[in-house]
């Protein structure tokens, strides 16, 4: 019995991809309680600001032209907890005098690669290796991931690599 209560409890996160195309919404709002946290990554288009009603809880910003300039958050993206990805992160918060403390997550994408494959990792891999790792206890949702895109990440990889762990289920 004690084990079902801390179960309903628990905490989930449902990660969301920026897939214009994405259609199960109703999917997602029936798994979604109150207590689980929402995580957005990059620039949201408008049909996926529509899952879960855009609650945000993490927006996770690469370090990359389209968020920052010379090291400068380019738009303020209203929600209070700003997380930041990227490669060699230290080295670019040094260079534009960024301090790291203002985000979480911080995720470094050059440790994430060397552990998963010799190729870069993508920006939404790199989300859900932090928030399953780090939240191993609950379940990690990807919504709209399609493990394609640009050719220099390993989408097969990350891919297997997602449908290998316990904690994420793949919406």
């Amino acid at each position: 019995m004690e084990k079902i209560r801390d179960k309903r409890t628990r905490m989930n996160f449902f990660i969301i991809a920026n897939n214009p195309k994405y259609n199960k919404h109703d999917y997602v709002q029936k798994k979604y309680r109150k207590q689980d946290k929402v995580v957005r990554i990059n620039a949201i288009p408008k049909t996926c600001k529509e899952i879960l009603k855009g609650k945000t809880d993490y927006h996770c910003l690469r370090k990359c032209k389209n968020n920052f300039s010379k090291g400068q958050l380019i738009k303020d993206r209203g929600t209070k907890t700003l997380g930041l990805v990227g490669y060699s992160l230290k080295q670019w918060s040094t260079q534009w005098s960024v301090d790291l403390n203002r985000y979480n997550p911080v995720i470094e994408l050059n440790n994430i690669q060397k552990k998963i494959t010799e190729r870069k990792v993508s920006t939404g891999f790199g989300v859900v290796y932090y928030f399953s790792n780090q939240y191993p206890n609950s379940t990690v949702y990807l919504v709209g991931f399609t493990f394609k895109g640009f050719a220099g990440h390993n989408w097969s990889a990350e891919r297997k690599w997602c449908y290998e762990k316990e904690n994420i289920v793949i919406i």
